[in-house]
């Protein structure tokens, strides 16, 4: 996970690396996801950020805020 801003714009895009689903807890990302709810680019929906997200294997998130 790591994050890019600019002006007043914030992405956070989010790897899986391994070729395994994995759960990935949000509660230590909590200073660079902001808001409960962010915008995946690559799917155009909305992803929710309360508790934890799932990643299928190799997957690739892009969250704008």
């Amino acid at each position: 996970i790591y994050e890019r801003k600019y002006n007043t714009k914030s992405a956070v895009i989010i790897l899986n690396g391994t070729n395994e689903a994995k759960s990935l807890n949000l509660d230590i990302y909590k200073e660079i996801l902001p808001k409960q709810q962010a915008l995946n680019i690559l799917e155009g929906n909305t992803i929710d950020l309360i508790d934890k997200i799932e990643l299928k294997a190799r997957d690739v998130l892009i969250l704008e805020f």
